[in-house]
């Protein structure tokens, strides 16, 4: 994994650009790294010869495993470049149906050239993601919430009424993953939103990057999370810790 400051100074090449309004797109690549900035913020990230990233990202790797059935079905609020579905394809195949929603068009065509096979089995619908949730009628296994608008996260995602949302969109055993990042000043208040309608509320104990992990859950305890996840799946990671981690969330 890349240093704070090697990333800073190390020498990247452009691959392409695209603007979108006045916020620009930008594919670039260094060392064995590639990502994806929203003018110079990263919103996606992959290495090269491996489905880690080194970055939050790995630490939805587990989930998935939770639930011991042939066909997962997970929802993504918040596209960025696709390394969530990269991933997930790379590490279960075809047994996690991802619809990943996504509203910036701009976003979504950069994807498709981020991570094209990520993205080749992957439903990605153009829309709001609070709207969507809200016109949802479809159940859920995992909801993952990575929804951000240059460095901060939609105001409505803050509210009782997403959190809701949340919960009814979610099978009976069913999971909302959440990549909190960048205000942690606001955090205590938005978990105990959380736990008025979920009946567990866990936050992974480490930041990475200024990102905080929230696993929310609706029946499952952290025994019975424990007892059904595969943490093996990511201990080859760069992220030694992930295993510690879920362990004392």
């Amino acid at each position: 994994m890349d240093s704070f400051w090697g990333f800073l100074f190390a020498r990247k090449k452009t691959i392409e650009t695209r603007m979108s309004g006045e916020d620009k797109l930008s594919i670039m690549e260094w060392n064995d790294q590639r990502a994806l900035f929203f003018n110079n913020i990263p919103y996606s990230k992959i290495t090269k010869g491996s489905y880690f990233t080194g970055s939050y990202y790995d630490f939805f790797i587990p989930l998935p495993s939770i639930f011991r059935k042939n066909s997962v079905k997970m929802l993504i609020l918040g596209l960025g470049g696709g390394t969530m579905p990269y991933q997930m394809r790379g590490f279960y195949g075809n047994k996690v149906k991802i619809t990943a929603v996504e509203p910036n068009k701009d976003m979504i065509e950069m994807a498709k050239k981020f991570v094209p096979r990520g993205l080749k089995n992957t439903r990605v619908i153009m829309d709001d993601g609070f709207g969507y949730l809200k016109a949802q009628r479809e159940k859920y296994d995992i909801l993952v919430l990575d929804a951000y608008v240059r460095d901060h996260m939609p105001e409505p995602f803050y509210t009782e009424e997403f959190i809701n949302l949340a919960n009814k969109a979610l099978a009976a055993d069913g999971i909302l993953a959440i990549n909190f990042a960048f205000d942690a000043i606001r955090l205590p208040m938005y978990i105990r939103r959380l736990k008025k309608h979920f009946k567990q509320v866990y936050r992974l104990s480490h930041i990475m990057f200024g990102n905080y992990i929230i696993i929310c859950s609706k029946k499952l305890g952290k025994d019975e999370i424990l007892k059904r996840a595969n943490l093996g799946v990511v201990k080859d990671g760069q992220l030694k810790s992930i295993p510690q981690l879920y362990n004392n969330m």
